[in-house]
C-alpha cells in the first residue's frame, strides 16, 4: 500500500478500548463478544488457534535492512521483473528514495517457496501452576467464569505438550488459488472484494462535491444504487476441487 497505512483498523481498536472502559471482559469469550458490540461492522471475532512463523520462513531470503526505523512512509511494489521493491520518504512532501528512475531497494535475494511453520507455544515465561492456583483469589469471577478459566488453562497445558503442529492453511496460497480460479473461469477479480471495501473505494474515488458560498443549494435525490457482484463461490470451488 502506498503511503500511510493507519486506517480503519485503528478506529476498530479505539472502539474496543471505549467499550472496555464501560464494560467488564473477564474471559476471552467476553472480550470477543465485546469486539462485536463495539464495532457494528465486525461480524465475527475469533481467537487465533495458531500463528505462522513468517520471520523464520523469510529470514534466509531477505536482504539485511539498515536505518529503516527512521523514515515515516514506505511504498512496496512489484517491479517489471516481478521482484518486490521498496521506496521510502521521511515526510509526505519529500520525494521518494531512491530518487528518480533509480530502482527501489530489492527486499528478497532468493525466491521464497513452501509454507511457513507454526510458532510453538512456550510456557517458559508463564508459571502455569501459579496461574491456576490464583483462581480462588479473583472474587469478581462467577462460577461459570471460573470454570471457563480452568478449562482454558488446562487446554494451554495440552498445547504446550504437543510435539508437532500442522499448518491448517496459509492465506497467501489461498489468495493465489482463488486468483488462478478467477483467471481460469474468466471471473472479474473485483468479485472477490468485500462489499464494505468496494463501498469505501467508491467513496474515495468519487468526485467530491463543489465547494461554494452563498445560500445552501438543495441536494439532488439519487437512487439507492447498490454495488453487486456475481456470486463466484461455486466456480471457484469447482476449480479448487475438480
Amino acid at each position: 500500500m502506498v503511503g500511510h497505512t493507519h486506517e480503519d483498523i485503528d478506529a476498530l481498536f479505539g472502539n474496543i478500548g471505549k467499550w472496555l472502559k464501560k464494560n467488564n471482559a473477564l474471559t476471552v469469550t467476553d472480550l470477543l463478544d465485546g469486539c462485536k458490540q463495539a464495532n457494528k461492522m465486525v461480524q465475527e471475532a475469533v481467537p487465533l488457534s495458531q500463528m505462522m512463523d513468517v520471520k523464520t520462513w523469510l529470514l534466509p531470503h531477505t536482504e539485511e535492512l539498515h536505518n529503516h526505523s527512521n523514515p515515516h512512509i514506505f511504498k512496496f511494489y512489484r517491479n517489471a521483473d516481478g521482484h518486490a521493491e521498496m521506496k521510502y520518504k521521511h515526510w509526505t512532501q519529500d520525494s521518494w528514495e531512491p530518487s528518480g528512475n533509480q530502482p527501489g531497494l530489492k527486499l528478497l535475494k532468493t525466491t521464497v517457496n513452501g509454507v511457513p511453520g507454526i510458532v510453538k507455544p512456550s510456557p517458559a515465561k508463564q508459571d502455569m501452576d501459579a496461574l491456576s492456583g490464583s483462581m480462588s483469589k479473583f472474587v469478581c469471577l462467577h462460577d461459570t467464569q471460573k470454570k471457563w478459566w480452568t478449562s482454558f488453562l488446562s487446554g494451554l497445558n495440552d498445547e504446550f505438550e504437543k510435539e508437532s503442529y500442522n499448518v491448517d492453511t496459509w492465506v497467501l496460497l489461498d489468495i493465489i488459488a482463488i486468483v488462478q480460479a478467477c483467471d481460469k473461469q474468466d471471473i472479474p477479480k473485483s468479485s472477490l472484494l468485500p462489499s464494505q471495501l468496494v463501498k469505501r473505494h467508491t467513496n474515495i474515488t468519487t468526485d467530491i462535491p463543489e465547494v461554494y458560498i452563498g445560500h445552501r443549494r438543495s441536494k439532488k435525490k439519487e437512487g439507492n444504487e447498490k454495488t453487486e457482484f456475481e456470486d463466484i463461490s461455486e466456480p471457484v470451488r469447482n476449480f479448487l476441487n475438480p
